[in-house]
């Protein structure tokens, strides 16, 4: 069974509040304002190849596949929209823009901002905006402003220069040519992908840069497209699925790596105690952000890697 947008609201509304007590349970609503929002937006309206309970359970929806299997479209998982709702500390009557549109996290965005608010939300898949635009539409949330364009060059006559009170982007990415659009004191919630590792941060606009003060959040999203778009450089070690992957610089030759599978391996001790159940992803911030010549190594988990 799948849902539609006319599923009886009854069926919902009991999956719909239970998903919002554990996600305040678990922090990440914080506020009443993004508490009454994920009560209010019939999140299942806007995934209706999935089941009802499928909808509200707190993980990713994927929405759209390429070719080769990997996920080119999602509603993304609620504990992280709520995480990034609250770091956008967005206000009734603020100017918001989304950058990869969905529908969802755009109607949040609406209850947020109230009837003296404004929310653009813009893709540069048509296919995705057409879809966003249609769900809004069934769900009430017609009078959010659905943009086909590349965010690389945010449409002036649309955004113009100074004028959003917060922006959030719900797509990877590398750079954050956003900060002109934003108005002083302005929020910016963005996962940025730092040598394919991203974390979304909020920043606030002050004398014309970008400030952080909000926790890390560990995360993945769909790959900006477009003029913004940025693909590693992946190099595989000769004779193994062991594959590295360089986000910038000059990558090195590989080929000496070719016996490393069958080598005793080397510990080296880090100094470094992570307890039991404790996250330790943020860990990564360092050599990503610090080290020269960082990069990333993956193996295929069928390949002849010793591993």
């Amino acid at each position: 069974m799948t849902t539609s947008p006319t599923t009886d609201l009854d069926e919902a509304t009991a999956p719909r509040h239970q998903l919002a007590g554990q996600l305040a349970a678990a922090g990440h609503i914080r506020t009443p304002a993004v508490d009454r929002a994920l009560r209010t937006v019939p999140r299942h309206a806007f995934v209706p190849e999935v089941p009802v309970h499928k909808a509200y359970a707190n993980d990713i929806v994927a929405t759209r596949h390429s070719d080769e299997g990997r996920i080119t479209g999602s509603v993304s998982a609620p504990w992280l929209q709520a995480d990034m709702l609250e770091a956008a500390r967005v206000q009734p009557g603020h100017r918001v823009l989304e950058i990869g549109s969905g529908g969802y996290n755009a109607a949040l965005i609406a209850e947020l901002v109230g009837p003296t608010g404004h929310v653009t939300t813009l893709d540069i898949d048509p296919a995705v905006t057409d879809r966003a635009t249609r769900f809004l539409a069934q769900t009430g949330y017609d009078h959010v402003h659905v943009v086909t364009a590349d965010a690389e060059h945010l449409p002036t006559g649309i955004v113009p220069a100074d004028s959003l009170d917060a922006i959030l982007v719900t797509v990877d990415t590398w750079d954050l040519p956003w900060i002109d659009a934003l108005a002083e004191g302005g929020r910016l919630v963005a996962p940025l992908r730092l040598h394919g590792y991203a974390w979304a941060i909020g920043f606030s606009k002050r004398d014309g840069a970008l400030h952080s003060d909000e926790p890390l959040i560990v995360c993945g999203f769909v790959s900006m497209q477009g003029e913004g778009a940025r693909n590693a450089i992946r190099r595989t070690v000769p004779g193994t699925g062991i594959h590295l992957s360089w986000e910038d610089g000059a990558p090195l030759s590989v080929d000496q790596l070719a016996p490393s599978p069958t080598r005793e391996p080397t510990v080296t001790q880090t100094h470094v105690t992570v307890g039991g159940q404790e996250p330790f992803d943020a860990l990564t911030l360092y050599p990503a952000g610090a080290l020269p010549g960082f990069c990333r190594l993956s193996v295929d988990p069928d390949g002849e890697n010793g591993s």
